[in-house]
């Protein structure tokens, strides 16, 4: 297997949920999974921010689409307008902005979340947040692209000074990834039965 076909297989995982750019990153430069194909920091970073990118282009588009079809369901567009004004709301409290500073703002709180090395925090989560926080696409492409490379940087960081220890790194990531999905699932479901019975009551 030669250099530039993991270097595109790595840029495809970056688009995977879940895993993406910060899991793809150490998978990149494990040794025991290329071999001495693995890739160098600088190609690991370069391969993986591309894949990234790519999908901060595409998630706005599909999230942005699915809100404004979801919407037309009464539990959904409760949701989401409840989530929004829980944030406008939060904002108008602390001082007196504008639109401009709100959006402003929303970006900044999805920019921090993004840059989170940890799963669940990536663009596809991130992505779901601008729809509901009602961001247009080049807000939204913005603020994931410049997270997303921060997030790269800090991670090829991370994993070029603890090399030795880039299997251990990707066993833990597996296992906190597997420990949210539990997490996540159990949340889900409470929230299901919560919002079916808000909705039966209305």
């Amino acid at each position: 297997m030669s250099v530039l076909l993991v270097c595109i297989l790595c840029g495809l995982i970056s688009f995977i949920p879940i895993i993406e750019l910060k899991g793809a990153i150490p998978l990149a430069m494990s040794p025991s999974i290329w071999g001495e194909n693995a890739l160098s920091p600088l190609l690991a970073w370069i391969s993986c921010s591309i894949g990234g990118v790519c999908c901060c282009l595409i998630i706005p588009i599909i999230f942005l689409y699915l809100k404004k079809h979801l919407e037309k369901n009464k539990v959904f567009s409760k949701v989401f307008k409840c989530i929004d004004s829980m944030v406008t709301r939060w904002l108008s409290n602390k001082r007196n902005l504008n639109d401009k500073h709100k959006s402003i703002k929303k970006c900044w709180w999805v920019f921090v979340f993004c840059a989170l090395p940890l799963p669940f925090t990536g663009v596809w989560t991130a992505g779901a947040l601008c729809a509901i926080l009602q961001l247009n696409y080049r807000q939204s492409v913005l603020t994931l692209t410049l997270a997303n490379i921060f997030s790269a940087v800090v991670l090829t960081a991370f994993c070029f000074l603890f090399a030795e220890y880039i299997d251990l790194i990707i066993c833990v990531f597996i296992i906190i990834t597997i420990l949210q999905i539990f997490l996540k699932t159990i949340e889900f479901f409470y929230h299901k039965t919560k919002l079916t019975k808000i909705a039966k009551n209305d």
